[in-house]
């Protein structure tokens, strides 16, 4: 009996002294963004934080550059427990949540002091909107204001019969958008796509961030940026309920304070990365384009057809004028000093 005692008190000390690393709880993250940009590297200050407070029991690895697929792809295997969660823009995060495209329809935030105040506002239908999907919203970073890129100039209404504008594949709500239009031909292709599109003719324009264009070097293949922004892209960062559970209360608290700094200062280098990224372009040879009046005209007159038509498939009516309403009560109070 005593000769057991001994063993138990053997095997509960080796026990104690198994390094902690070995319990840690890897949380896998998946993003599009690729690496050596400000975002990763935010990230993987946030991550190591988090695994130092931690002492080890927490660890976020981050898989980047669309290594483990498009957004829909992540999506899935979040589903699958295969990845726990990630960074997704606009698309990826309206395969879950569908109102978040509300954000993002075209011509609806005239600056980022409107996006702000918004995304305040809405923060809270927001993450009971994604618990309900079994994942934690854990706050909207950003992309920023999304331009269109092409290898004609966009200035007239003649001119949108030359654009074959890729929409991302699976993305119905851009092909709504831009069919709405009437004049583009959106043309479906994945992200990994659009470089070899872009070579090939098969498109000769496409949307997206300055910075983003830059990132991809999508920039290299066109002549022309259109000087006027046509939406805003939203992001965020989500993690599945089920491995939010596993983390201890006090690490819980931690992610969400280091977070809510880690997105204020992605925020604020995604606006200056963003400015530099035009700059950039512009030495480098892109040609900036004014649309005429008649074109912004006809966008707007055909974007309320766009907000019509996806009413019902991503958000109804009153979710929409909520959104309205909060821009026109900033609007009503502030003067916007950081237009687009």
């Amino acid at each position: 009996m005593r000769y057991k005692r001994m063993l138990a008190g053997v095997f509960s000390l080796a026990i104690s002294v198994i390094p902690l690393e070995l319990h840690a709880l890897t949380i896998k993250m998946g993003t599009l963004a690729p690496e050596g940009t400000n975002w990763i590297e935010l990230a993987k200050k946030f991550s190591k934080h988090i695994e130092e407070f931690s002492n080890g029991q927490v660890r976020f690895v981050w898989y980047t550059g669309g290594v483990m697929g498009d957004e829909p792809d992540m999506i899935r295997k979040i589903k699958l427990g295969q990845l726990n969660g990630g960074g997704f823009t606009g698309m990826g995060l309206g395969i879950i949540v569908p109102e978040v495209r509300t954000l993002e329809l075209p011509l609806l935030f005239d600056s980022y002091e409107e996006v702000d105040y918004v995304l305040q506002k809405t923060l809270p239908d927001f993450k009971e909107r994604f618990r309900n999907h079994g994942l934690e919203f854990l706050g909207w970073a950003e992309n920023g204001f999304v331009y269109a890129f092409s290898n004609v100039p966009i200035v007239t209404i003649e001119d949108l019969k030359k654009i074959k504008m890729w929409v991302w594949a699976g993305d119905s709500f851009a092909q709504e958008v831009f069919s709405s239009l009437g004049a583009i031909s959106p043309i479906p292709m994945q992200v990994t796509g659009v470089l070899m599109g872009l070579q090939t003719g098969m498109i000769n324009a496409f949307y997206n961030t300055l910075l983003g264009t830059v990132a991809l070097q999508w920039y290299t293949q066109v002549k022309y940026l259109m000087d006027r922004p046509l939406t805003y892209s939203a992001s965020a960062l989500i993690i599945s309920s089920r491995t939010w559970k596993k983390i201890p209360a006090n690490i819980q608290a931690e992610i969400q304070e280091k977070g809510r700094e880690l997105i204020d200062e992605m925020k604020k280098i995604a606006r200056a990365d963003n400015a530099k990224a035009k700059k950039a372009m512009l030495e480098a040879g892109i040609t900036p384009v004014k649309p005429s009046d008649a074109l912004i005209n006809f966008f707007k007159k055909n974007v309320k057809k766009a907000y019509k038509n996806l009413e019902g498939k991503f958000y109804d009516k009153g979710f929409l004028e909520k959104i309205q309403f909060y821009i026109n009560e900033y609007r009503s109070t502030h003067k916007a000093t950081n237009k687009k």
